[in-house]
């Protein structure tokens, strides 16, 4: 088996994007080019990318999840997301020359080990949508570490630390444009709290587009709870349902 970070740096969403590298963003405008569905600094990824990922993705939910209905729309955001995610960290890391750290490493190798049931190619799309937040606040965390060791702050307190990596997160903000196509959603969920249950708690920042939408608070963007968007998936025909 591949190390989890030989396998991340060659996923397969990193490998088609460049690829399509070539595809050109509008300038000046407020949507990606037709075909992509976002533009991450440098890096392009296609809506062929997240169509495909998608696929497998919501084979490896009816496989390992039964039960567990989300809207198509849900799951091509939730992809789109995640790829973005990604992108960031993973330029981030070349700008530092930094990779993941050890927490980050720990947290692949407990989800593959959990779904080591599953086909190679749907488990390496669940883990990386489920890690993909966490790889680019482990990186950045890394070049702050880096960045700080250089100041010769070699303990560095939390604070240090998290003041430094959320410059460096917002330092490649401002100097990087992210462009997404209007017809997804960003999909978010709560960081988890001591005493505080968010399993089943998600943020949907609407597109303009979506899909079809089947309730005014699908329509709205307001769905905020797993549950809810299992109720609303379960009511779609089987073409805009992601699992089983």
């Amino acid at each position: 088996m591949r190390s989890p970070r030989s396998r991340l740096a060659r996923s397969r969403w990193v490998r088609a994007g460049a690829v399509a590298g070539a595809v050109a963003l509008l300038a000046g405008c407020g949507s990606a080019r037709p075909g992509v569905a976002a533009q991450v600094g440098d890096q392009t990824i296609t809506i062929a990318q997240v169509d495909d990922a998608s696929i497998t993705f919501c084979e490896a939910l009816a496989e390992n999840n039964p039960g567990n209905v989300l809207t198509m729309g849900f799951a091509r955001s939730l992809m789109l997301t995640g790829m973005v995610n990604r992108a960031i960290g993973d330029q981030i890391a070349a700008e530092y020359s930094v990779g993941p750290g050890a927490a980050f490493e720990q947290q692949i190798a407990a989800f593959e080990a959990q779904l080591a049931s599953l086909p190679d190619d749907q488990r390496e799309v669940v883990v990386d949508v489920q890690s993909a937040a966490f790889y680019r606040q482990s990186v950045t965390a890394q070049a702050a570490t880096k960045l700080l060791e250089d100041e010769g702050v070699s303990t560095p307190s939390a604070d240090q630390l998290n003041g430094r990596a959320s410059l460096v997160d917002q330092q490649w903000t401002d100097n990087h444009t992210v462009v997404r196509d209007p017809r997804f959603s960003e999909v978010s969920f709560p960081a988890a709290s001591e005493g505080s249950d968010t399993s089943n708690q998600v943020t949907i920042t609407p597109g303009a587009s979506i899909g079809f939408p089947v309730s005014r608070a699908a329509k709205d963007g307001q769905v905020t709870d797993s549950l809810q968007l299992t109720t609303i998936a379960q009511g779609l025909p089987a073409s805009q349902r992601c699992g089983a």
